[in-house]
């Protein structure tokens, strides 16, 4: 009785751990781009509407886009609404594995093994979005519920008519859930052909058709998807993706998941001197497998699709063969449960400072600060722009906030779009210029157009994925202005200039005064090159190159070109143009272009760019005013970069 007690304490105190790590701040968050998304959807109306006009243009099962669909008619879009069924059947999850897991193995192994869940990062950020991750774990666990009813059977046993529900709904549920739960149920019924006994395989082929049966009414929804391609934005994985997951999947930490097998190890001190089989384990260690390499070749061949988050559906089976070997009667549990609820804990708020914002682009706080400048400037001083990826998702928080604010676009993705932004800057006669952007094209051109009009920078903050800057003309402002630029290189034609190459220059006399630019003609391809190693004009991976020229023409068929360049040694790695067309406005008057870069993934320090105009068509144009300058980038921008250390190479990188 007393360790039966002992046991009850600890799966309580396991799924107490759980509950309160996913719910504590679950709402308090901005909702994700594909949260909002998922938002529009339901604004449509109807769930035929949903299903057929929203879902059909997605690459998603319809399953989760019901699920909100009929929950938000009921409690409403707040965000505490929207993701509780999600926080719920996260935590679930937990208590599902701790099933699974004592039915495979043993009451030792499945508290150790649910306790490493329930203050996993992984789970519990994808437990707290209102997508198709948690519904997905808990869907899945729920099949292997079923699907255990059928393989642990005594000899003429037949299956439980509750197995047979549990896992026909978890099948069903998988499929309209996501296309890698689907898979992970797909993995799982192939594989319990080779351990159902022969009594029970009709049942349970009846059972897997019947789930295929009732899922052919999507069939058609997700030919049309799979028709479309991958995930257009997503890049092809190389092979460091493995260890990068492998940290992922233990709080981000080399040192966590070091003393998660190290607790395996401890955990198994007690074995026999010869180890009991148990076939379950490699069964586990496949079902991790099989969707992470599916994934990971399938976007090197076909189309990329691999993101941690499509993996969580499999996560908890590495967790089993980590703890397999727990043989029964491990006392030690009683001390290493706990301490892995207080260090997994402890890793994740005092050392990851956890919060879910961190690896997701910011739409409550871009709008918090929209809603702040407007109360603090006035409105109607502000003349206000953004990216985003619909106008709706700032709407979402601004409409909390009372905010009837208007922008001048909602979207811009720079290239001939940029003509749109000179306009608007153009035209502006507010005091103030806004512009944020958050989960979208972010052309870092935008900010110096903006600048060129308003050129003190007064606001400025920067999160993962997501900017907010706020730009005054006001001339009293300069003393608050924030300073982003660190170098700046000109050539402006008058005298030879450090690190640009002569150019072929031209004066004009202009009512007494002279004028001194550059000329190409048909004979003349590449204009002055500016040219430095890297680190003699940057200290940081992260920052911004900007390059402005004053551009003249006589034809609207002169082609040019703004180019950088970047070598290692003879290697050329980078080079990028952008065509400089929709910048000429004005025929034989001077006209100002921009480009940007934000430097790729860097070999050396040493590495030199190179900067210069490409007369495309060889047609006679003039130039004034070549200027490139660096402004400090965002560190966080996309996540930690792995060449951030490059130009510091005493520094080594901080230990988690």
């Amino acid at each position: 009785m007393k360790i039966l007690n002992s046991k009850t304490w600890l799966l309580t105190l396991v799924m107490s751990f759980a509950a309160v790590l996913r719910l504590y701040g679950y709402y308090s968050w901005s909702l994700t781009n594909d949260e909002l998304s998922a938002l529009l959807g339901y604004s449509y109306g109807s769930l035929y509407n949903n299903v057929f006009v929203y879902v059909q243009n997605d690459f998603h099962p319809a399953g989760t886009q019901i699920i909100i669909w009929f929950w938000c008619k009921i409690f409403g879009t707040s965000v505490a609404a929207l993701r509780l069924p999600f926080v719920i059947m996260g935590i679930l999850s937990v208590y599902m594995t701790y099933l699974t897991s004592r039915k495979w193995f043993n009451y030792y192994a499945a508290v150790l093994i649910s306790a490493t869940l329930a203050v996993s990062q992984f789970a519990i950020l994808y437990s707290q979005l209102a997508r198709p991750y948690s519904t997905g774990l808990f869907f899945v666990l729920l099949t292997v519920h079923g699907w255990n009813g059928f393989v642990f059977l005594q000899k003429n046993q037949k299956p439980k008519f509750l197995s047979l529900i549990f896992f026909v709904s978890g099948m069903i549920l998988s499929m309209y859930n996501h296309y890698f739960s689907f898979l992970m149920v797909a993995i799982i019924g192939l594989s319990g052909l080779f351990l159902v006994s022969k009594l029970n395989r009709k049942m349970y082929l009846f059972c897997g058709a019947t789930a295929v049966i009732l899922f052919l009414p999507h069939l058609k929804i997700t030919i049309q998807q799979f028709s479309a391609g991958g995930l257009g934005w997503l890049a092809p994985p190389d092979s460091s993706y493995f260890q990068m997951y492998t940290k992922y999947m233990f709080n981000n930490s080399k040192w966590y998941l070091l003393f998660i097998l190290l607790f395996a190890l401890i955990a198994a001190i007690k074995l026999p001197y010869k180890m009991p089989e148990n076939k379950m384990k490699w069964v586990a260690l496949i079902w991790f497998l099989i969707p992470l390499l599916t994934a990971y070749f399938y976007s090197i061949y076909v189309s990329p699709v691999l993101q941690h988050s499509i993996l969580i559906f499999s996560y908890p089976f590495f967790l089993f063969f980590l703890f397999s070997i727990t043989p029964i009667n491990q006392k030690s549990v009683f001390v290493l449960v706990p301490a892995i609820l207080v260090v997994g804990s402890i890793q994740l708020f005092a050392i990851n400072k956890f919060n879910g914002s961190n690896e997701f682009a910011r739409f409550k706080e871009i709008a918090e600060h929209i809603n702040s400048a407007d109360r603090k400037y006035g409105a109607s001083n502000i003349t206000r722009a953004i990216n985003i990826t619909d106008s709706s998702y700032i709407g979402y928080y601004l409409s909390k906030l009372g905010n009837k604010s208007k922008f001048e676009f909602y979207h811009n993705a720079g290239r001939a779009e940029l003509t749109e932004v000179i306009n608007v800057v153009r035209k502006s006669n507010t005091p103030y210029f806004m512009y944020s952007w958050t989960n979208s094209d972010c052309p870092p051109e935008i900010n110096q157009i903006i600048q060129d009009k308003y050129p003190y920078l007064i606001e400025k903050v920067q999160y993962f994925n997501s900017e907010y800057y706020l730009y005054s003309r006001n001339s009293l402002d300069s003393i608050r202005q924030i300073k982003v630029v660190d170098k700046v290189f000109c050539q402006n034609y008058e005298v030879e200039q450090k690190h640009f190459t002569n150019p072929i220059i031209f004066s004009k006399d202009s009512s007494g005064v002279v004028n001194t630019f550059e000329t190409m003609n048909e004979k003349i391809e590449y204009s002055s090159t500016f040219s430095l190693p890297l680190n003699e004009i940057t200290n940081n991976t992260s920052n911004i190159i900007h390059a402005r020229v004053s551009l003249k023409t006589q034809s609207n068929d002169a082609d040019a070109a703004l180019v950088f360049s970047i070598n290692h040694g003879a290697e050329n790695y980078f080079w990028t143009s952008l065509n400089l067309k929709s910048f000429i406005t004005k025929i034989d008057d001077w006209n100002c272009c921009y480009y940007a870069v934000r430097l790729p993934i860097l070999k050396s320090p040493d590495d030199k760019i190179t900067v210069y105009v490409l007369n495309l068509y060889k047609k006679n144009i003039q130039i004034d005013n070549f200027e490139v300058k660096v402004e400090q980038g965002n560190p966080i921008l996309y996540g930690p970069r792995e060449d951030r250390y490059i130009f510091n190479k005493t520094s080594n990188e901080p230990s988690n």
